[in-house]
Parts: structure tokens; C-alpha cells; sequence
């Protein structure tokens, strides 16, 4: 494992720490922002334990999905298959 990739699984480690933290703390008895804070924790922890799982991949694979060139492969891979194949 790189030092990068460790970095990445670090900060999911600490995202996660966060996001439970701030679930706990938050008090969402009666109160909007109580709830708010335990979705918002949640939802950081989820982050951290993906980015804990995948490290530096996560974030590439976010980039990659929102290039205009994702379908690209995809393409790439039929349009040789339909050359291949006699008609």
C-alpha cells in the first residue's frame, strides 16, 4: 500500500470517527437540528467507510463517472465486437 493510498484510507478513518462523533453528540429528541446532525453524521460515516475500503480509488472512480467520456469503453468494446462478428 502507498503512502498516498494510506492517506486516503487515514481520512476515511477520520471521517468516520467524525461522523459517529457528531451522530452521538447530537441530541435529536424534539429538536430539527439534532436530526439534522445524525443524517449529516451518518452520511460522513458512510463516506469514511467507503473512502476506508477503497482509499484513493473512491475518488477516481467519482471523477471518472462524471467525465463526459464514461460511455467511452463501453463503445470502444462494441463497436469490436460488431466487427468481429460476421453479418
Amino acid at each position: 500500500m502507498r503512502r498516498r493510498d494510506l492517506g486516503w484510507r487515514l481520512l476515511g478513518l477520520v471521517s468516520y470517527a467524525a461522523g459517529i462523533a457528531c451522530a452521538l453528540a447530537a441530541r435529536p429528541e424534539g429538536s430539527q437540528i439534532g436530526a439534522i446532525l445524525v443524517i449529516d453524521g451518518i452520511a460522513l460515516a458512510i463516506i469514511g467507510i467507503v473512502l476506508m475500503a477503497k482509499g484513493r480509488k473512491a475518488p477516481l472512480a467519482l471523477r471518472i463517472e462524471r467525465s463526459p467520456h464514461r460511455h467511452l469503453p463501453g463503445a470502444i468494446h462494441h463497436a469490436r465486437i460488431a466487427r468481429r462478428r460476421p453479418q
